[in-house]
């Protein structure tokens, strides 16, 4: 019952670890599972699934733009307090959206070709994934749900290396405007003048200046000709590919955090495919990039999530190891019990330590074939059995007048068993007798 309750006790953080991770999992596979037709291809336009477009500001605190609808997900878009999003679907309490100027994504480079204008890029692929992040992998690094066509035209934010030839590149853009994220309800407020919203949507959009390309003129409505717009509020300066962010000229400290978070993913990764894996470094790493960045950036939200994930390993690989020695433990101490219980055995056992055999003394006469004497065997009977033959070479003992005797002896084993017919010499062991002992001195037990 001890054993059982030791290594229920062992296990419990193993499992608590197994099923923090595993909450990490399911928030992934609630939008992981959506009908994909659902969403359009990012030149749909809004209401085109049946769905009317609706609009919302980010709140007092600003909102971000989600690669999938959980908290966890990764940013990619942030909306200063008051910007407008326009609202095309809800769902785990998140809204799909869509934000003016589009999303700020990675695309592989060998996805895209360039065009004769600058900074503009056009997709060469079909159902082209839209990340958050400059990595094929998908663990933590889910694409858009919303997919690139052939010919669609993105904008250059940003290279990862730009070293590296474009096809073996990863490319920040900015998406097409249709490409959609996710925000989460309590950011925004929902826009009650439709028209207005709308409006303001299109001037917005006109609005959004992107490296290399002049964004194109849309007309104001006569009612407010002699209107000038009033301009966005800036990004948020901590989103990928603002000024000041990772990356971003003029921002040392911003872009030494994003090389600490970049390294502490790598080693991630590289432990994750050890046997026998070390995430202390990386927990380690995690909080570096994690103390360096700015409070509610992209930066910290991405090393935050990290870190949790770090440290769960962590657990697991403690919680493994634990098992593992309770394990040696355990077996450790069977094999001393089994022990033990062998040598109590063997002292129950009444040849053990004393005897090379023991039991009452019978004489056998064989008779010899013609021309030849008769032979005689001497054999010892042990709990009904017969369990030994025995001799004496040396001649120190005549065995005949034991005959009828318990007897224990001690001597070399002339020959071991063999097999052969049941009770014959074939089968027995012959011990070689060079001590004698009168156990019994009664008649001989059958």
């Amino acid at each position: 019952m001890e054993a059982r309750t030791n290594g229920r006790s062992i296990a419990m953080p193993l499992l608590r670890a197994l099923g923090a991770l595993g909450a990490f999992g399911l928030g992934l596979a609630g939008p992981l599972a959506a009908d994909p037709g659902s969403l359009g291809s990012p030149g749909s336009p809004p209401g085109s699934q049946g769905v009317e477009a609706r609009y919302a500001r980010a709140g007092s605190r600003g909102a971000r733009v989600l690669n999938f609808p959980d908290r966890r997900g990764d940013a990619v878009r942030s909306m200063a307090a008051g910007e407008l999003l326009r609202v095309v679907d809800e769902k785990y309490g998140f809204y799909e959206v869509e934000a003016p100027g589009g999303l700020q994504v990675w695309v592989y480079g060998e996805l895209l070709q360039a065009t004769a204008e600058e900074g503009v890029l056009r997709v060469t692929g079909s159902s082209v994934n839209m990340r958050p992040k400059p990595s094929g992998l998908a663990n933590d690094n889910m694409p858009l749900q919303s997919k690139l066509a052939r010919g669609d035209r993105v904008v250059t934010i940003e290279r990862k290396d730009p070293a590296l030839p474009l096809a073996e590149d990863w490319i920040k853009v900015w998406s097409p405007e249709s490409a959609r994220g996710w925000v989460a309800m309590a950011e925004v407020e929902m826009e009650s003048d439709h028209a207005a919203a709308e409006e303001e949507w299109q001037r917005a959009s006109a609005l959004v200046r992107r490296p290399g390309v002049e964004a194109a003129a849309v007309p104001k409505p006569a009612a407010a000709a002699t209107e000038q717009p009033a301009p966005l509020a800036p990004l948020d300066p901590s989103a990928p590919g603002a000024p000041g962010a990772p990356g971003a000229p003029g921002a040392p400290a911003s872009t030494q955090v994003g090389a600490t978070l970049a390294a502490a993913e790598a080693l991630f990764e590289e432990e994750r495919q050890k046997p026998a894996p070390d995430f202390a470094p990386v927990v380690a790493a995690y909080r570096a990039a994690l103390d360096g960045a700015a409070a509610g950036s992209t930066t910290a939200q991405i090393a935050e999530v990290g870190l949790r994930k770090a440290e769960l390993q962590l657990e697991i690989a403690r919680a493994e190891a634990s098992i593992r020695d309770e394990e040696a433990r355990r077996a450790a101490e069977l094999d001393r019990v089994r022990a033990e219980q062998h040598v109590a055995q063997l002292k129950r056992d009444p040849l053990w330590g004393r005897f090379s055999a023991r039991g009452w003394l019978e004489k056998r006469v064989f008779e010899g074939k013609a021309g030849e004497a008769d032979t005689t065997q001497y054999t010892v009977r042990w709990s009904g059995e017969v369990a030994a033959e025995v001799i004496c070479s040396s001649g120190r003992y005549d065995l005949d007048p034991f005959v009828g005797y318990e007897i224990g002896v001690q001597g070399l084993v002339a020959r071991p068993a063999m097999a052969g017919p049941e009770e014959t010499s074939a089968l027995l062991q012959v011990i070689d007798v060079s001590k004698l002992e009168v156990l019994s001195g009664s008649a001989a037990r059958h």
